[in-house]
C-alpha cells in the first residue's frame, strides 16, 4: 500500500499479458424452447444447433451430439425425434488442437392437446351429415363420432344415443326384432375421445325429427 499525497507523482504501468491461448465454447439452441408440444404420432422432430465461439487461433474440428447418452450426429445442427417425455441432449465440441468444450440441456415433449373429435348423425347411403329428417327415413340415419390426434393414432372414442323425454312418457319394445317405439321429435348423440396421454374431448349433435 502506498500513502500519499506525493506532488508531482505519476505512475506508469504496462501490462502485457501475451497473445490469447486456443479455446472454444459451445452452447445448445433449441428451436421452439426446451419444451416441445407432441407434433407426430409419439413425439416431435425437433431442430438442435450448437453455437460455438473460438478464441486464440483455434479452428473448429467437430461437434459431437448425444441424446441420452446415444450418438446422435454430429455437425453444427441435428434433428432427432424425440418420444413423448424428458431427453439429455449434450454438445462436444473440439479444436484441431485439442480443446474442447460441452453444453447439456433438457427437452422435454409433451401431449397436452386433446383429440379433435366429429360427432354428427349421418346418412347411411349418401355419407351426409343429417340434422333433420323426416320420421318415416330415421331408420337409414347412422350414429358417427371419429377422433384424430396429432400424437396419438388411435385415440379411444365412445358414443351414447338417446332421445328427449318427457315426465311420464310410456317406452315399449315392439316387434320381432325388438325395434323400438319413439314418438320423440329429437335424438341426441354425445360421445369422448380420450388419447394416450389422457386429454379428454367432448362432443354432441342433434336429429330432429319431422312427421
Amino acid at each position: 500500500m502506498v500513502d500519499g499525497p506525493f506532488t508531482g507523482f505519476q505512475a506508469n504501468f504496462s501490462l502485457n499479458f501475451g497473445p490469447t491461448p486456443p479455446g472454444i465454447t459451445v452452447a445448445i439452441n433449441v428451436a421452439g424452447g426446451e419444451l416441445q408440444e407432441c407434433m407426430d404420432t409419439g413425439g416431435s422432430t425437433v431442430t438442435i444447433s450448437a453455437e460455438t465461439m473460438l478464441f486464440g487461433d483455434a479452428e473448429l474440428a467437430s461437434v459431437e451430439w448425444t441424446v441420452d447418452g446415444v450418438s446422435a450426429g454430429s455437425g453444427d445442427t441435428i434433428t432427432p425425434f424425440l418420444e413423448v417425455g424428458s431427453h439429455t441432449v449434450e454438445a462436444l465440441a473440439t479444436t484441431t488442437t485439442g480443446e474442447s468444450d460441452t453444453d447439456l440441456v433438457i427437452v422435454t415433449v409433451t401431449d397436452t392437446v386433446a383429440p379433435d373429435l366429429e360427432v354428427a348423425f349421418v346418412d347411411g347411403c349418401s355419407g351426409v351429415h343429417v340434422s333433420q329428417i323426416e320420421r318415416a327415413n330415421v331408420q337409414w340415419i347412422v350414429a358417427h363420432f371419429i377422433a384424430t390426434d396429432a400424437c396419438d393414432p388411435n385415440p379411444v372414442v365412445s358414443g351414447v344415443g338417446g332421445f328427449s323425454a318427457q315426465h311420464g312418457d310410456l317406452f315399449k319394445v315392439q316387434g320381432n326384432l325388438n325395434s323400438v317405439a319413439m314418438t320423440t321429435s329429437e335424438l341426441e348423440l354425445g360421445a369422448t375421445a380420450t388419447d394416450v396421454s389422457g386429454n379428454t374431448s367432448s362432443g354432441s349433435a342433434s336429429l330432429y325429427i319431422t312427421d
